[in-house]
């Protein structure tokens, strides 16, 4: 399936690769995506109803002119509320770096957006901040959404909410007790990636000398199964991305038999990517069987410069997924795997494209809620979407429709 771009919005800012989160969810079904710019503060990126995308400024407290972005985050608590992290550092007033998180209780009072900063803390930091991301673990309160911050010290540091309420939030002294995969480490993480399947947390993270590490852990008792260390590669590490070869299937709809579809990834191999700013990318194949020793080079990854980003995504609807990666070169690279030897898959380079900027994120949602989804990329100077081809798209769903079983 072929993607064009469709739409440029330019942004009155630069981006960088931190300063971008997740997809999120409204409580009506939307999709967006928060954005930084390194001067401008924070916005909300959306689909309006003319299908353009469209910027709302955040007004948070503590983040003025004089403030430098570094990093990003957010997630949906479970009341429906959003939580945003930012980590910046102060050139004028306060000279210091800082962590500040704020919290919107109930997402449905959207129309106060600008006001988002209901309750809001400051975490003073004591070194400049790297990757900033947030995932579930298991408290003695049960299981709980943490941030994590990396940081010039070589260390992860972890931030957990200390009562119930939205922000409250203070760092945890020793974090082990959580995270021993994140411990020991001798230089700057500089990305970072979870999945959790089942009860089994798998952990990666990539740092600015080129040490690559991932590990399993117990996710009920947070202990420490199995972990491999890679050497090899040359640093900064750009991306550390787990993935599976099959897609995860949307949620079956009422009139279709659930007993019959596909429940997903449970049983499948888990691979590795891995990005460089100076070498070519790389696949590590079914991570927990072959730790580092299965490794797949992606051709021509390297001819762009270097590596920033990545999205993991069904970009042809074969309910397989592919691999696209976004370069200072301003080209995005789609590959798919041809060989269906797990152990050593091959991964050809199907589609090639160029945008006008230096590329910082890519996303592959459905941004305008028309059933397919957008390849939304974040350059360094706006935000570009790329649509698949409609008529392609309609025969995919005929073909589909006549597999469907009679009733």
């Amino acid at each position: 399936m072929s993607l064009s771009e469709v739409q440029f919005v330019p942004l009155q800012g630069q981006t960088n690769v931190y300063g971008i989160s997740d997809v999120l969810h409204s409580v009506q079904k939307q999709n967006y995506f928060l954005l930084s710019t390194l001067k401008r503060g924070v916005c909300k990126v959306e689909c309006k109803e003319g299908r353009r995308p469209v910027f709302t400024s955040l007004q948070l407290a503590n983040l003025s002119g004089e403030s430098t972005i570094i990093a990003l985050d957010a997630y949906i608590s479970p009341s429906g509320g959003i939580i945003i992290a930012v980590a910046s550092c102060m050139d004028i007033e306060a000279p210091g770096m800082y962590l500040n998180v704020y919290g919107l209780r109930d997402e449905s009072q959207a129309v106060q957006w600008t006001d988002v900063a209901e309750d809001w803390v400051t975490i003073p930091l004591k070194c400049l901040p790297y990757k900033l991301t947030h995932i579930n673990v298991s408290t003695s309160s049960g299981m709980e959404t943490v941030f994590l911050l990396s940081g010039a010290d070589n260390k992860v540091h972890m931030y957990q909410r200390t009562a119930d309420t939205s922000v409250l939030i203070q760092e945890m002294e020793d974090s082990s007790v959580y995270f021993p995969e994140l411990q020991d480490l001798h230089s700057c993480v500089t990305a970072m990636d979870f999945h959790i399947r089942e009860r089994e947390r798998f952990s990666t993270l990539g740092c600015l000398d080129g040490f690559v590490k991932c590990a399993t852990v117990d996710t009920e008792n947070n202990t420490l199964l199995r972990s491999w260390n890679c050497h090899s590669l040359t640093g900064p590490i750009t991306v550390t991305k787990l993935f599976y070869h099959q897609a995860t299937p949307p949620p079956c709809p009422a009139f279709i038999d659930s007993s019959s579809v596909a429940k997903g990834n449970t049983d499948c191999p888990i691979h590795l990517l891995v990005c460089s700013a100076v070498e070519m990318a790389v696949v590590f194949c079914d991570v927990k069987l072959n730790g580092f020793t299965s490794s797949v080079p992606l051709p021509q990854a390297s001819s762009h410069d270097s590596i920033l980003c990545c999205e993991i995504g069904d970009f042809d609807f074969d309910g397989r997924n592919e691999v696209a990666l976004g370069t200072f070169g301003k080209h995005i690279l789609i590959y798919k795997i041809t060989s269906e030897v797990s152990s050593q898959p091959k991964f050809e380079l199907i589609s090639n494209y160029e945008v006008a900027f230096p590329i910082h994120g890519l996303r592959y949602t459905d941004f305008t809620e028309d059933g397919f989804r957008e390849l939304v990329v974040i350059s360094t100077n706006g935000v570009h979407m790329f649509q698949h081809n409609l008529e392609e798209g309609l025969q995919q769903v005929r073909k589909r429709l006549t597999k469907l079983p009679s009733r």
